[in-house]
């Protein structure tokens, strides 16, 4: 459940169905498809590229540095924080005109 929310996530079988439904194609068919689109979507951000779809929105991949942290009971007590990479997402504009004007 999304805790901004008061509808439930969305999960990939839902959508599978529901592209499945839009398409008048069968389950079987489209579930494998939608699995192939997310596995190539994940091996496309773990290379350090974007994905921008157009009037949906852009998938960014973000370097953060390294750096030190402290503990705030024992401010004294240093340590290292890795880098690591994360992802953005960026909104388009018919996206976030669609979900502004929907209840």
């Amino acid at each position: 459940m999304n805790p901004h929310s008061a509808l439930p996530n969305v999960s990939r079988k839902e959508l599978a169905q529901r592209v499945a439904a839009q398409c008048k194609l069968p389950y079987l068919q489209v579930a494998p498809v939608v699995s192939s689109l997310f596995d190539a979507m994940i091996g496309f951000l773990s290379d350090g590229r974007s994905i921008q779809i157009r009037n949906f929105g852009t998938f960014n991949v973000l370097t953060h540095k390294s750096r030190i942290g402290r503990n705030p009971k024992h401010p004294d007590q240093t340590f290292a924080i890795p880098p690591k990479r994360t992802v953005r997402f960026k909104p388009g504009l018919v996206l976030k005109a669609t979900c502004n004007t929907k209840p």
